[in-house]
Parts: C-alpha cells; sequence; structure tokens
C-alpha cells in the first residue's frame, strides 16, 4: 500500500504579508494625498516682488535680465532694474506703476506658450490689467515668429539666460502672478515724499487722532504742526526708542549705552594718551603733536535740513589723516597690525560673536537701520558684517593696511570709519539725501542713485551711499597720502565712542 505524497506547505506568514503591503500602499496613497508640497511655488501671496529688465522678444535690444536692486552689482546688473526703461525693455517696475500685473512665464516656444493666446483673449476684457509675458531661455527667432503668428499685442521679453527661473521660484510651465501695487514701501524714500507727506498732514489739520509705531513717529514729527516746539521735538525723539523686543534683547538696546561702559572707555582713552605723553585737555595746546589724543575733536559734518528733523541724532563727524607709514596702503599690512588682528580673532569667537547684537552700540545701529528702512538681518550692520565673516574665514585675515586698520577701529569700537581721497574731496562732508538722475561721485563710470537714498556727499556730488559703498574714482588707493576718515553716529551711541574709533585709525596711519 502507498501514500500519496503530501502537497508541500506554503509559507506560514504569507497572507499576513500581502495584508501589510496593502496596508503600506495604502497609507502612501493617503500621505500623497494630504501632504502639501514643498516645491517652488512661485513668489508667495503678500511677499514684495522682485524686479527685473528684460529686453523684448520683438526689440532689436539683447542682453541678460537686470535684476538689481542697486547699482553696480555685477552680474546681476550695473544699473537698478526699476530704471532700465525704454519701448524696447520690459520692465515689470513700470508694468506695476500703471496697475495690477497678470504675468507668465513660459519655458522656450513649446505647448507652454499657450497660454499667451489666453492672455492675448482676457486683456480686452481687463483694460486695466497690465498683461504680459516673459520666454525663459528660448530661442529669438522661434519666439517671434510665435509672437507674429498669433497676432500677440501684450509684450513679450525675453530672459536669455534664465535668471527669472531661481528669482520667481519657477516650478511649472507656465506660471501665471498676479502683481497688485502697494505693499511694503522704503520709509526712508516715504518720509521724503511730498504727497505722503500731504496725506498725513492733512489728519494733524483736520483735528484726527494720530497713532504711530515703527517708522512712523518720523512721519508724524516732520507732519505735525507744532513741531518745531522743543518740547514737542523732545517728546517725538522719544517716540522713535523702540519699546518692544525684537531680535533678542532690541527692547533696552539703547538703554544698555549705559555709564559705567562709557566711563571705562573714557578712562583706557586717557590711558592710551598718557602712553604718548599727552593729557586729555578740554582745549587743545596749539604745539599738540599730529598723531596725540589730547584735545582731538573731529569735524562735525553738515547735514540736510530734513534728514536732521526726520533721523534726530544722526551726526557725521570728520577727520583728516595724513599716512606716514611707509608702504602702499593696499598692500600687507606691518607686524603691529598683523598681530592686532591675530588678538582680535582669538578674542571674537563663538559666544561672544553671538552676543555682539547686544551689545549697546552696535544694538544703536541695528535700531537706526530699521528706521531707515533697512533689515538689519539681511543688509547687517557693518560690526555684524565683520564678526560673520571672522566666523566664516576663521580669522580676521589682513586685506591691506587700510582696510586692516578700520577694521581694528570697528572691533575696538563698534563704529564703522569710512575713508576716502582727501584729494578728490570738494568742501567738508555731510549727509543729504540724493537728487533725482544724480549719480554717486564725479567720475565717468559712477553709477546711478536712486532718488531720495541717504549719501554722504561734499560740496558738489555724492561720495558715499550712507552706510554703503563709495563712488568710483574717491577710493583711496595704492599711493594715496592724504585721507578723509568720517564715522557716523547715531542716536544711543556715545561721542566718545566716536572720536576714539576716528582717532584709532588717524593715530595708527600717522604712525612712522
Amino acid at each position: 500500500m502507498t501514500t500519496a505524497p503530501r502537497p508541500r506547505a506554503g509559507p506560514r506568514y504569507g497572507r499576513y504579508v500581502g495584508l501589510l503591503a496593502v496596508v503600506i500602499l495604502l497609507l502612501i496613497t493617503i500621505n500623497t494625498i494630504v501632504t502639501k508640497p514643498n516645491g517652488a511655488k512661485g513668489i508667495g501671496p503678500g511677499h514684495m516682488l522682485p524686479p527685473f529688465a528684460v529686453p523684448l522678444v520683438l526689440g532689436d535690444l539683447s542682453g541678460d535680465a537686470d535684476v538689481a536692486m542697486h547699482g553696480g552689482e555685477g552680474a546681476r546688473g550695473n544699473v537698478p532694474a526699476c530704471q532700465e526703461r525704454g519701448r524696447q525693455i520690459l520692465n515689470i517696475c513700470q508694468l506695476y506703476e500703471r496697475g495690477p500685473v497678470a504675468l507668465a512665464l513660459f519655458i522656450d516656444a513649446g505647448s507652454c506658450a499657450a497660454i499667451l493666446s489666453d492672455l492675448q483673449a482676457l486683456a480686452p476684457s481687463f483694460p486695466g490689467v497690465q498683461f504680459s509675458a516673459v520666454a525663459l531661455k528660448g530661442d529669438r527667432r522661434q519666439l517671434r515668429r510665435l509672437v507674429r503668428t498669433r497676432g500677440l499685442s501684450i509684450p513679450v521679453g525675453l530672459d536669455r539666460d534664465g535668471t527669472l527661473l531661481a528669482l520667481y521660484k519657477v516650478a511649472t510651465c507656465p506660471q501665471i502672478t498676479l502683481v497688485l501695487p502697494g505693499g511694503v514701501a522704503n520709509p526712508d524714500r516715504m518720509r521724503m515724499d511730498s504727497r505722503a507727506v500731504a496725506f498725513v498732514r492733512s489728519f494733524f489739520r483736520s483735528g484726527k487722532p494720530v497713532a504711530a509705531i515703527c517708522h512712523a513717529p518720523s512721519r508724524a514729527r516732520r507732519c505735525s504742526p507744532a513741531r518745531r516746539s522743543p518740547r514737542c521735538a523732545r517728546a517725538c525723539a522719544s517716540w522713535s526708542r523702540p519699546r518692544g523686543r525684537a531680535d533678542g534683547g532690541e527692547a533696552d538696546e539703547l538703554a544698555r549705552a549705559s555709564r559705567p561702559a562709557a566711563a571705562a572707555r573714557r578712562r583706557r582713552w586717557h590711558a592710551r594718551a598718557r602712553t604718548l605723553g599727552a593729557s586729555m585737555s578740554s582745549v587743545p595746546p596749539t604745539s599738540e603733536p599730529p598723531g596725540s589724543a589730547a584735545g582731538f575733536r573731529p569735524a562735525p559734518g553738515w547735514c540736510a535740513r530734513e534728514v536732521e528733523e526726520e533721523l534726530p541724532g544722526l551726526r557725521l563727524l570728520t577727520v583728516e589723516a595724513r599716512v606716514a607709514r611707509h608702504g602702499s596702503l593696499t598692500g600687507g599690512s606691518p607686524p603691529d597690525i598683523q598681530r592686532r588682528l591675530r588678538e582680535l580673532s582669538n578674542r571674537m569667537r563663538g559666544a561672544t560673536a553671538v552676543a555682539v547684537r547686544r551689545e549697546p552700540v552696535p544694538a544703536a545701529y541695528r535700531v537706526f537701520f530699521r528706521h531707515i528702512g533697512l533689515d538689519p538681518d539681511i543688509e547687517r550692520t557693518p560690526i555684524e558684517a565683520v564678526v560673520l565673516e571672522r566666523m566664516l574665514r576663521g580669522g580676521f585675515l589682513s586685506s591691506g593696511l587700510l582696510q586692516d586698520v578700520l577694521r581694528i577701529a570697528l572691533l575696538d569700537t563698534g563704529v564703522p570709519v569710512w575713508a576716502l581721497d582727501a584729494d578728490c574731496v570738494q568742501g567738508p562732508l555731510g549727509i543729504r539725501a540724493s537728487g533725482e538722475g544724480e549719480r554717486l561721485g564725479r567720475s565717468r563710470d559712477a553709477p546711478a542713485l536712486p532718488a531720495r537714498r541717504l549719501v554722504v556727499a561734499d560740496t558738489s556730488a555724492p561720495l558715499a551711499v550712507l552706510f554703503g559703498g563709495l563712488a568710483p574714482g574717491h577710493v583711496p588707493v595704492a599711493g594715496t597720502r592724504r585721507l578723509a576718515l568720517y564715522a557716523v553716529q547715531v542716536a544711543g551711541v556715545p561721542e566718545l565712542y566716536v572720536e576714539e574709533a576716528l582717532w584709532n585709525c588717524r593715530s595708527a596711519l600717522e604712525l612712522r
């Protein structure tokens, strides 16, 4: 009698494995449905639109897209994008000045270009909307054929190098962006806009209650009928001081410019003066040597009346320095300067670098940056920019004699100092707003300035942007022997700190 062989048994947990696979697929499906993608999806609602200017497809101009916010930004553009205007240029700033904008970004002349016919069909129904399109990395001949065959009258620009792909976070083709005029305005420009002044002044004249926060107190000071009263001026000046907390401790940054800190710095200054055999006399003796600290008094610069009224506490201090050190201003620094840089590198470690913004003087400059419309977390104050450079490069590396001297003064006092070629300066320096169509400097390649930008100027031309770059042709070169040093004092910064920064620079450069 023979028995049939038993059938081979299957895997014991096979059914459970299959069930688990079904559950995993179900979870993946649900997660795909409910999860929001994290990819680029264009400019977010409520965000400021990046400016750009590109040549029109049907025009004769050629070139890359200009996306510069300011002049002289190299590959981004030498002229601010909003100022690039003309019949053969598609300028987004010029479009949204006329009203809402419907902007289509498409790639090449493929299927994405079908959106152009839709925009052309919608344009007559919405005469107040500026319909436009930009081709990204497209062939100009194909694009011209496309525009003519479809009978397009809306402007079509060409971004041949694809700069707008990253700038506008293009993720799909085509990408439609609706631009509504308005949003964030630069208070440094608004406070000098006659229309904005008239608008706010009408509230005062009608007797309506006016409340002001952030940048608005400076506007209220200018518009109030009683603003010339000394009592009102004192009250308005106190409005501009911050009351809240931001960036980890800006509420008390002005109050932290304490008397003990200033007294300690003054004692240190006296000690330095004694090492030079000088006494800190309030009346400078006539026979004082150039490098002495005794009686050192920088010359106050002038300030335009409208700027002085809007920004109380803003001052410019200047001093002339004659370079007595041998060698080039842009060449290697002498051993004593390099040794000082190494000492500062060792002192400025991680914890100190992180806490520098909370110190009294750097915090005061942060407050001032916000008052003139600069975000100190993006446009960093000079001291924070230098500290960040130290953290990235591992130390304060030498950049030439002049730059090293200016950096040491900044690290010692927190006050930034700039140097101009004194032979190129005509008359005393001061602070004012730039005029319409004015250029930075007197050289042929001087970049254009936006109107109402705060600048450091002499009697005939702007020589530097306030807390910004110097004008071409006025920057000290290797053989410059006379320098015009200037420092900017803001509310909350004791004058002693500014004087010490200037004196440190002058004495280091005049040391033989």
